[in-house]
């Protein structure tokens, strides 16, 4: 898909990211307040994604590793879930990150 952004906040959508890879323009997603649950796929997100809006969804356990794979993202949003553990170290992977916000959830 040519879609350069694509905003469903507060929407209760089903999705999957299976076959995100396709959208090779997406610059932008924002999915907050959405009711998500897993974020298995997000890792194959086309390089091209600077900003992914996550929060107030219904995460929980730690970070999930495939999200430590976006490595051009810019803004990163995980604010108001339920992660929870230590602060993951593999946020130093994120080297574009120039906005994270982690707030409301219960890292310890």
């Amino acid at each position: 898909t040519s879609a350069r952004q694509l905003a469903f906040t507060k929407n209760e959508v089903e999705l999957s990211f299976t076959g995100i890879e396709k959208a090779v323009s997406l610059v932008v997603l924002k999915l907050s307040s959405c009711h998500v649950r897993s974020l298995e796929g997000i890792g194959k997100a086309s390089n091209k994604l600077r900003e992914l809006h996550l929060a107030f969804n219904q995460f929980s356990g730690t970070i999930p590793a495939e999200i430590f794979e976006l490595d051009q993202v810019q803004l990163l949003f995980l604010n108001g879930n339920n992660f929870s553990g230590k602060m993951p170290t593999q946020l130093a992977k994120l080297s574009s990150l120039t906005r994270l916000e982690l707030y409301d959830n219960r890292f310890t």
